[in-house]
């Protein structure tokens, strides 16, 4: 098993020794549409296996004031046959407070990797990597 602590940069644009992305996911700047059209895309022939997850980081405020597109980005995400979406819906400023004040988020949880884990127990280049992606999720919108 690779260990990202010691694996440097990859094409994907992870920085040497920075943990890796999950599942189906970015720290780039590509389109949650584009995400969804290359998951729809893969096809796990007869060998019957789960599929992938898309991770997705989304801010409460772009679904307060975007729900009609949220919703239809959902059913077109369906309708395109994907596996599995998973988001964490929750602000980078959040995320930060947490870090910062671990004691008063000691019930912010989050998800990581296909199961959901503590926020402030996460390792601190975990929760560096969630707030970089939360922080790309809101200058996207």
């Amino acid at each position: 098993i690779l260990n990202s602590y010691k694996t440097n940069a990859s094409l994907d644009g992870r920085r040497d020794f920075e943990p890796f992305i999950v599942h189906i996911s970015s720290n780039a700047e590509v389109s949650y549409s584009e995400l969804v059209n290359f998951a729809s895309k893969l096809s796990y022939g007869n060998r019957n296996v789960n599929g992938n997850v898309i991770d997705l980081m989304i801010s409460p405020s772009f679904i307060d004031n975007n729900f009609k597109k949220f919703t239809k980005f959902l059913e077109i995400s369906i309708k395109s046959g994907i596996f599995q979406m998973q988001f964490n819906v929750i602000d980078s400023e959040t995320l930060i407070k947490a870090k910062a004040n671990p004691e008063k988020y000691k019930n912010l949880i989050v998800r990581v990797w296909g199961f959901s884990a503590y926020f402030v127990e996460l390792p601190v280049e975990y929760q560096d990597l969630l707030i970089r992606r939360a922080k790309l999720s809101e200058s996207a919108c």
